[in-house]
């Protein structure tokens, strides 16, 4: 049996009254310091292109014209490749991954570098802006941005397919 309720309200005083208001605010997120942001950056993900290249020697260069009488320069006139190149080429784009985050700052833009993808001729950095940031504020400081990071310019692809 189903009995109508006579005290409607009787059951709602378990219940405080919500309004958009009482919802805690989101903190701004703190600026890091920068030795924060290198331990940070240091653990971010790095993909880097492994187009390895192998050491030329003379006899690998094809000759298939007859040059009689002249001689070719050796190889040797070449510099041999950095052993180290991989970690030179992480280290300077972790560096560009740190001041990337702080040339943001200093433009009162609140994001971070999510991820880095570098390649044999572009690097691509992901950030992750603050819930409301437009992107059209990135793009009206990207000349800036790219100032700051003593590059010729950067190029802001707001949404990438694939990617959140």
């Amino acid at each position: 049996d189903l009995e109508p309720e006579d005290e409607v309200g009787e059951d709602m005083e378990e219940y405080e009254e919500y309004e958009e208001d009482d919802e805690p605010a989101e903190q701004p997120r703190r600026r890091l310091s920068a030795a924060e942001l290198r331990a940070k950056i240091a653990k971010l993900p790095l993909k880097l292109s492994s187009n390895q290249k192998k050491v030329a020697r003379d006899e690998d260069i094809p000759r298939e014209q007859s040059f009689e009488g002249y001689e070719f320069p050796s190889l040797d006139l070449l510099e041999d490749p950095e052993s180290n190149y991989s970690e030179k080429m992480e280290q300077f784009v972790r560096k560009q991954a740190e001041q990337l985050e702080e040339a943001l700052a200093t433009y009162n833009i609140t994001g971070e570098v999510v991820a880095i993808e570098s390649g044999p001729v572009v690097t691509l950095y992901s950030v992750q802006l603050e819930p409301g940031t437009k992107v059209s504020k990135v793009q009206s400081v990207a000349t800036d941005i790219a100032r700051s990071l003593r590059a010729q310019n950067i190029r802001i692809v707001p949404n990438m397919v694939g990617k959140t």
